[in-house]
């Protein structure tokens, strides 16, 4: 069971869509809470099937009451295309047996490919898109959404009042750190690069996609007011920031890469962490030991 962002009722398997042969009903049930927050009034997701495209990648395709949303296994970020469905034409073609290619084309718009689809999931695609007079989506709804704003900003390191030390984000990490994030929030705080530690007003969390494998949203969330110290260890080389709170064991840096079995990068409550970037992030380090102590 899930918890919808908007409403806060429980998603039970009344609420689910209708679901293509290919979606299982978990993971229909997560898409559809992730999806909540971004539907516009009166939207409604009637189908959910799967789809396949590699750029963008595209894993589900949903239809609702209004728009088609070509989604991959993060949908909190934004659809990765969005068609409204006022005025457009959508066709379903057959590849080979078993793939069937999905585009739709918006008025004055070139087509949009939206990944390939199997022949059941054609079939429940053919029984509830609406036609093209399908009533438009309220004032100022765009025609096509490409990317993520919030994906596309992240990578660019330009969310708004949000401090970025260290390297360069990649995609899966700057998913992961939305996974982090409640609607409408971004971190004041994103401290590394493929690892990275992100604040927030009332709490941090280390996330370390290259571990979560297909669960981008797992992290290590610690509110402030159970973190009893940070610290910083390091021999010369390498080292790590690490969270002390009453939800971790305590952990030392040197006996782990003694034994050679887990380093920082393996640990939940470590942040491996050059010196040059832990000295570059002294001013934002004040202030989240500040929350830290404030909460304390």
């Amino acid at each position: 069971m899930s918890t919808l962002a908007r409403s806060g009722r429980t998603v039970t398997p009344m609420d689910l869509p209708r679901l293509g042969a290919d979606v299982d009903p978990g993971w229909a049930s997560r898409l559809v809470d992730r999806l909540s927050g971004g539907l516009y009034p009166g939207e409604r997701v009637l189908a959910m099937v799967g789809a396949r495209r590699l750029r963008p990648m595209i894993l589900f395709v949903a239809v609702t009451t209004g728009r088609i949303l070509a989604l991959d296994a993060n949908p909190q970020v934004g659809p990765q295309i969005a068609v409204t469905l006022a005025g457009t034409r959508v066709e379903l073609s057959r590849r080979r047996p078993g793939s069937n290619r999905l585009r739709a084309t918006p008025p004055g718009a070139s087509a949009v490919d939206l990944g390939t689809v199997g022949d059941p999931d054609a079939r429940l695609l053919r029984e509830v898109l609406p036609g093209p007079d399908v009533p438009p989506l309220p004032p100022g709804a765009p025609a096509v959404w490409r990317r993520s704003v919030a994906l596309r900003a992240g990578r660019r390191r330009r969310w708004p009042g949000t401090t970025f030390v260290g390297g360069r984000l990649d995609d899966m990490t700057v998913r992961a750190i939305l996974c982090q994030c409640r609607p409408g929030e971004y971190p004041w705080l994103v401290l590394g690069s493929t690892a990275v530690l992100v604040a927030f007003a009332d709490r941090l969390a280390i996330v370390k996609p290259e571990l979560a494998g297909d669960h981008p949203a797992l992290g290590s969330v610690v509110d402030y007011t159970d973190v009893t110290d940070l610290e910083y260890l390091s021999d010369g080389r390498a080292g790590a920031l690490v969270v002390h709170s009453t939800r971790f064991a305590p952990y030392d840096v040197d006996r782990a890469r003694a034994d050679g079995v887990r380093g920082p990068r393996q640990v939940p409550n470590a942040l491996p962490l050059d010196r040059d970037t832990y000295l570059a992030a002294q001013e934002p380090l004040a202030r989240l030991h500040t929350l830290v102590t404030a909460g304390a």
